[in-house]
């Protein structure tokens, strides 16, 4: 149903992602709570960066799925065109 392919280029990248969310979530919790509270420039500015920096490479090979991958699929998956939208539109929520 086109998972195959999800599976082997952009799962790696999502559970990537959401490990490097947590770490960054728990480093900041841990950092504020026991040494001592982050400037506001840090909080305001560096951390909104660095939580969009780690989802760029999901970004991109969802992405990269939808162009080059699920449009040659040849799996069970009657419409892979479906699934190239369907990964857009994961890319671009």
């Amino acid at each position: 149903l086109g998972y195959a392919p999800f599976v082997r280029l952009a799962l790696p990248c999502v559970v990537f992602d959401e490990f490097l969310w947590a770490v960054v979530a728990k480093v900041q919790d841990v950092w504020t709570r026991k040494v001592c509270a982050l400037p506001m420039s840090v909080e305001l500015v560096v951390l909104p960066i660095l939580d969009t920096l780690h989802f760029i490479p999901v970004v991109t090979k969802v992405f990269l799925l939808a162009i080059l991958e699920y449009p040659m699929y040849d799996g069970p998956a009657q419409y892979p065109m479906v699934l190239v939208l369907c990964a857009l539109a994961w890319t671009g929520h």
